[in-house]
């Protein structure tokens, strides 16, 4: 009788153990809409992230974070239906959910850290109809199957992070709709204290606005072309009577531009090292410049997007503006949007009866670290 007494006692700690935890891990942290969110609710939440993105939580303040996220996200995802798939067409919905896939594709390479641009690379491979591996799969170590594993990996991202973006624009929708009709505001001093904490990062650029005589790279001897132009102006002649006799052939030949020195112009970097040091009224090139998109108006006056080819161009600096700090005015259209979507956010939480228990957080430390994207071979 002894002997078994000795053996259930361990049992009996053991199963009490268990007890224990399944009791904390029903402990509720959160409502919304009338249903509790538990502490077991938030490890599923938290494991459900990719390996690659998983929160760091090394205090109850990231704890608070991430169930306020689950909280949100929860709220968001309610909306995508009614907001945008019930208002598109099906054309509309078609290209809208393909823009985003293609959105959410970006996002996952972004988030893949140091594996991004192999996972770009994986994902543009065709899986050959032998599987038989390909040359370029012998790079980077991939058969047949671990290639189909990969892409699946990558598709399964995408659809994920597709549904985060989906439910976003849902919310900024209605974020928008709210502004028109008064229901939301910005209090000013919330305005400004945005402003005064993100000012160090909210600056004009470097600006220059410039008249281009432009060759198309493609011409036969466009370079050489380029080049006599600039001769003819560093010779005397005025830079707009040369300017001049190109426009009477092509009208395209000459245009001006306004150009920021950000990091949508990095493809441009040969352009501002031709220009430095210079000022208006200064000549520079020739200058080659890669194929660019810029806003134009066509005969009806419609605006619409073109696509500028590669061309070779000698330029004269009109004005130029050396960076500064933004007004508060200035500043306003890029601090403002993430503000009005918190003042949306917290009218939805309000409607949708969120309550947050922080007394009942778990302790943070059980999920830390984030490591590389998976697979790959």
């Amino acid at each position: 009788m002894r002997l078994r007494v000795l053996i259930l006692l361990p049992l009996a700690a053991t199963m009490f153990s268990c007890a224990q935890l399944a009791d904390r891990n029903n402990v509720r942290v959160a409502k919304v809409d009338g249903e509790y969110i538990t502490r077991a609710d938030v490890y599923d939440y938290i494991r459900s992230f990719p390996d690659m993105v998983r929160p760091r939580i090394n205090n109850t303040a990231d704890m608070l974070a991430i169930l306020n996220r689950m909280v949100d996200a929860r709220i968001k995802a309610q909306y995508v239906e009614p907001v945008i798939m019930e208002r598109l067409d099906e054309a509309q919905r078609a290209a809208l959910l393909q823009d985003i896939e293609n959105e959410a594709r970006e996002e996952f390479y972004k988030r893949s850290g140091e594996q991004g641009e192999q996972m770009r690379a994986v994902w543009g491979m065709e899986i050959p109809a032998n599987d038989e591996p390909t040359e370029l799969m012998k790079v980077y170590g991939l058969t047949a199957d671990s290639l189909r594993d990969t892409k699946a990996f990558i598709t399964a991202q995408t659809e994920a992070i597709s549904r985060e973006i989906l439910a976003d624009r849902a919310v900024q929708i209605m974020t928008g709709e709210a502004l028109k009709k008064g229901e939301i505001d910005i209090p000013q001093d919330t305005l400004e204290l945005e402003f005064a904490f993100q000012k160090e990062s909210l600056v004009v650029p470097e600006t220059v606005t410039f008249t281009g005589i432009r060759i198309a790279a493609r011409e036969p001897g466009a370079a050489e072309k380029a080049k006599a132009a600039r001769q003819r102006i560093d010779s005397g002649e005025q830079f707009d009577f040369v300017a001049e006799g190109f426009r009477s052939q092509s009208p395209q030949s000459v245009t001006q531009n306004t150009l920021q020195h950000n990091d949508s112009t990095k493809s441009f970097e040969d352009f501002w090292a031709a220009i430095e040091g210079k000022g208006a009224g200064e000549v520079a090139g020739p200058i080659f410049m890669p194929a660019y998109q810029q806003m134009a108006v066509d005969a009806q006056g419609n605006a619409r997007q073109v696509t500028i080819p590669e061309t070779i161009m000698v330029i004269r600096i009109d004005a130029r503006e050396p960076q500064r700090p933004m007004t508060l005015q200035e500043a306003t259209p890029r601090i403002a949007p993430p503000l009005l979507v918190s003042e949306m956010m917290k009218k939805l939480r309000e409607a949708h009866g969120v309550e947050i228990y922080e007394d009942k957080l778990p302790e943070a430390g059980q999920f830390s670290g984030v490591s590389n994207a998976k697979p790959l071979a």
